[in-house]
């Protein structure tokens, strides 16, 4: 597997197209997604209270935590 970013916590990775968010002192995983071709990149907040993929498309864990913390308008592109 391909490690994209990891904390003392948690460990996100992909093996191809596969993508997974883990806790690594249970081996749970906390959030999978599939990707068109492999994932981009990943990022796991410093306090391990979300994370996110970017690949083809973008997914959040948790889910509602794009509205937390993204709050920046998309660029004007007209």
């Amino acid at each position: 597997m391909n490690i994209l970013y990891e904390t003392e916590r948690l460990k996100l990775e992909n093996e191809f197209e596969a993508t997974f968010l883990t806790e690594k002192s249970t081996g749970k995983t906390l959030m999978e997604d599939d990707f068109i071709g492999d994932p981009s990149c990943g990022l796991i907040d410093k306090n391990n209270k979300w994370a996110i993929v970017a690949g083809e498309h973008f997914i959040s864990f948790p889910s509602s935590c794009l509205g937390e913390y993204i709050g920046v308008p998309a660029p004007n592109t007209a």
